[in-house]
């Protein structure tokens, strides 16, 4: 019995050995550096409290190269202590005054969907150019300011957006850009309590869109309680999960109106293929419905389906706040996926990219494309690392319709 047990915790050990090295960690070190604004020369706040309620609190990217192992981006030791201490050291030698600031970020991350991006040239009939970029880190955190005993009122919704594909430089420099500017914003709250609808500095013009400084008229008096709620907490608010069945059928046009069940209604009418078990809509439906971004996803009798290609769905279902769904065999894994992405990328400069992962994935499968970018041992290499680590079960982040692996 005895040595039945040894070589059941053997064959344990060496699971757990085999799956711990299929990964390898680049760590940010966010060292202090000269403050870019020498115009703040006063910070009213004191203390600093960190919470980080991000849906992963583990990492902030995973380079899909097709490498092996899967090399991931994180911070030494946990990110909120890593970032307040990057932020007290930049405000030390600043005069201060005896405030504490409560930030509370939600998204600190690269997604794997692109960000849909206004182009500064137009067509040349005329038309707006737009362009779809995973280039970008995103930075979404709440900042207050404590007013009493456990007692704290919000001063700006911060959503901030930087270039930034990563390398295995972990110096930081983009987040500590960002940082910076969550800086900036706190240490103009003297001034906010005088004029609130003071503004910051506008953001740089290829981002004049996507930036966000939205300082809160919101008079409620949190606890910390009340603010450290984890993601999947706060999406369980969200009204798409107070649906009650109702067999209703229709269209969201987007995320947002997704997230806020905003169904469009409307008959439409689902086939399923064996072949690669995915969804089509009826031809006729196709003609009527099918945009360039639209619609985001279709509700049939109250099951969802989410859109990947121009006609093309794959059915999610709600599961722990969220909508949960598996990438089919007729498929690669979500890690091969962007792997072949990221390769065509770096060897045709341009490529598929329509800012959502599956859909990429669709048309590149569509345009029988995988063979010209890399080679089929060197994709079936990457399956093979997909297998082991089940990177076919997926869930959409609620808070900006990421699909996370």
């Amino acid at each position: 019995m005895a040595k039945k047990l040894h070589f059941i915790y053997l064959i344990f050990n060496l699971i757990t050995l085999n799956t711990q090295a299929q990964f390898e960690y680049c760590r940010i070190r966010l060292t202090p550096s000269d403050y870019s604004n020498q115009k703040i020369d006063y910070f009213p706040f004191q203390n600093i409290i960190l919470l980080d309620n991000r849906i992963d609190t583990s990492q902030v990217y995973t380079f899909e190269n097709g490498q092996f192992p899967i090399e991931k981006l994180s911070f030494e030791g946990p990110a909120y202590v890593a970032i307040r201490e990057y932020i007290q050291s930049i405000i030390a030698p600043l005069k201060k005054g005896n405030g504490t600031l409560l930030i509370n970020i939600k998204e600190l991350h690269i997604p794997n969907c692109g960000h849909y991006i206004k182009k500064d040239r137009k067509y040349f009939f005329g038309a707006d150019s737009y362009f779809y970029d995973r280039d970008y880190i995103r930075f979404f955190s709440d900042i207050y300011a404590q007013i009493g005993v456990d007692r704290y009122k919000k001063i700006a919704d911060l959503k901030l957006f930087y270039l930034w594909r990563p390398t295995t430089n972990t110096d930081g420099n983009e987040i500590k850009i960002l940082l910076n500017g969550l800086i900036e914003c706190a240490s103009r709250y003297s001034e906010l309590t005088s004029s609130p609808n003071v503004l910051l500095t506008p953001p740089p013009r290829w981002l004049k869109d996507t930036n966000a400084f939205h300082f809160s008229h919101d008079t409620s008096k949190y606890s910390i309680k009340d603010i450290n709620t984890s993601a999947k907490e706060r999406w369980g608010h969200f009204p798409i999960f107070s649906v009650r069945a109702s067999n209703k059928t229709g269209i969201y046009s987007d995320f947002e109106g997704f997230k806020n069940n905003k169904l469009i209604p409307y008959r439409v009418s689902l086939i399923f293929s064996n072949k690669d078990s995915l969804y089509r809509l009826s031809a006729e439906d196709s003609s009527k419905l099918i945009k360039r971004d639209q619609p985001w996803a279709v509700c049939v009798s109250d099951s969802f389906y989410l859109r990947i290609g121009p006609n093309l769905f794959i059915d999610i279902h709600k599961k722990d706040n969220s909508f949960e769904l598996c990438v089919p065999n007729s498929m690669p894994d979500m890690y091969t996926m962007l792997s072949i992405k990221e390769i065509k990328r770096l060897k045709y400069a341009s490529g598929a990219n329509s800012g959502h992962l599956l859909a990429d994935l669709s048309s590149i499968l569509i345009t029988s494309t995988i063979d010209e970018i890399i080679k089929a041992s060197a994709i079936k290499k990457i399956e093979s690392i997909g297998k082991g680590l089940s990177l076919r079960k997926c869930f959409i982040d609620m808070d900006n319709g990421d699909i996370i692996y």
